[in-house]
């Protein structure tokens, strides 16, 4: 089985892959890097993000859990918290990637299959009471 650490290495590496990358291309050099996200090549740089969300969500080990706000920060794409959110609520029902491990970030259970979530949680271990997570203890960290 994988380490947490293997996973936080891995995810840097291909994080520094995809930076040096997108510096070597012109296009992504014409534009601000706060501009790229909202307005200019928007569909090239969600499908990106969408990409790291999912190697993001991936990584987070079995018994933890996250934040969307602080798998937006990792992916690049700070306060755009509620995208990952539309991301994670695309995926397919039979997908594979541990979405129950993220949470809003009062560790409240936002998800409209609480009871699945919960389920699946539980099962790993983590403790959930009245639909919240004790951050401070089950909180992932990279």
């Amino acid at each position: 089985m994988q380490t947490p650490r293997f996973f936080s290495t891995l995810f840097l590496g291909l994080l520094i892959i995809g930076l040096l990358l997108a510096e070597s291309r012109p296009d992504c050099q014409k534009y601000p890097k706060t501009y790229q996200i909202s307005q200019f090549r928007m569909t090239e740089t969600l499908k990106s993000a969408e990409k790291f969300v999912f190697l993001i969500i991936a990584s987070i080990p079995n018994g933890k859990v996250t934040s969307y706000g602080q798998i937006a920060r990792m992916a690049g794409i700070p306060s755009h918290a509620r995208l990952v959110g539309r991301i994670i609520s695309r995926l397919p029902k039979d997908t594979d990637l541990p979405w129950h491990r993220v949470v809003n970030s009062q560790g409240r259970i936002t998800n409209p299959n609480e009871l699945k979530q919960r389920e699946k949680l539980e099962q790993e271990g983590v403790t959930v009471i009245n639909g919240k997570i004790n951050l401070r203890h089950y909180r992932w960290k990279p």
